[in-house]
């Protein structure tokens, strides 16, 4: 994880900008499959009507993840919007926290999000016991489930 501090003149908090590679690797792979998804659902739409078209525009505005990377041509022709595709590209990985402790150093700042991401992966670990053991049969029964 790479941590960068950011002071303000006109404030007292600091800014800690974050990027995690990880994040930026499941974020890419996130946009790829919307993509995947917008493309489907936009093919062969040029060869519909000016008013059959905008069902599927109607559709797609309902979901957010999908609709930031549409836009329509003058010509009212669905395309995938390259501009807003790059501009999310920029921040894969990336976050920003704003601190008012004016004491907490930037190691501070990464040690304390090493430490929330370790409790997440453990708390993510201990739900998967939980239900790993609920789909086992209990001990010494026969499993009667179909």
């Amino acid at each position: 994880m790479q941590v960068k501090q950011v002071q303000l003149a006109d404030t007292a908090d600091r800014f800690v900008i974050c990027h995690n590679p990880e994040q930026a690797k499941r974020d890419a792979a996130i946009r790829a499959g919307l993509l995947a998804q917008l493309e489907a659902a936009i093919e062969d739409s040029d060869k519909l009507t000016a008013t059959k078209r905008a069902e599927p525009r109607g559709k797609l505005s309902t979901k957010p993840g999908l609709h930031r990377f549409l836009r329509a041509t003058p010509g009212g022709l669905l395309r995938t919007d390259k501009a807003a595709i790059k501009s999310e590209e920029r921040l894969d990985g990336k976050f920003l926290l704003r601190c008012s402790d004016p004491h907490l150093s930037r190691r501070g700042h990464r040690d304390r999000l090493q430490a929330v991401a370790g409790s997440r992966a453990r708390l993510a670990r201990h739900e998967d016991d939980h239900r790993s053991a609920a789909r086992l049969p209990p001990q010494g029964r026969p499993d009667t489930r179909p």
